[in-house]
């Protein structure tokens, strides 16, 4: 049984897909897991690969989503990335990026915001 948690996160990740796919990405896996880390999306927009982390809140009392994603959590999407890369090199030819897509629920209200390139991979 899914918790309240896991449910608002799913919710989040199918809002972020959507509004990946309004502005013309093509999805190319969801939750992508691997013994260094998850990603949760990995889209492309014909000239690079975005690996995007989604972060759901229903309150910003204590900041905004994209502040959850500190350096320790970056460290692991970008080695999680670099391995993706790895064992699918026929992506290579698109630059790849990580974005990260926070949405917050405030009622019947959504807000979804995309950061492309929010931190670097390196």
């Amino acid at each position: 049984m899914k918790t309240e948690k896991r449910k608002e996160g799913d919710y989040g990740e199918e809002l972020a897909c959507r509004l990946l796919q309004k502005k013309g990405y093509q999805l190319i896996e969801r939750n992508f897991s691997c013994k260094t880390g998850e990603i949760d999306i990995i889209a492309s927009d014909g000239k690079e690969l975005a690996f995007v982390e989604v972060k759901t809140r229903h309150r910003t009392d204590y900041g905004y989503p994209c502040e959850a994603v500190d350096s320790r959590k970056q460290s692991k999407l970008v080695r999680t990335a670099q391995f993706y890369l790895k064992t699918h090199p026929w992506l290579d030819v698109m630059q790849p990026r990580m974005d990260i897509i926070e949405i917050i629920i405030k009622g019947d209200d959504v807000l979804a915001r995309h950061l492309e390139n929010a931190f670097s991979q390196g």
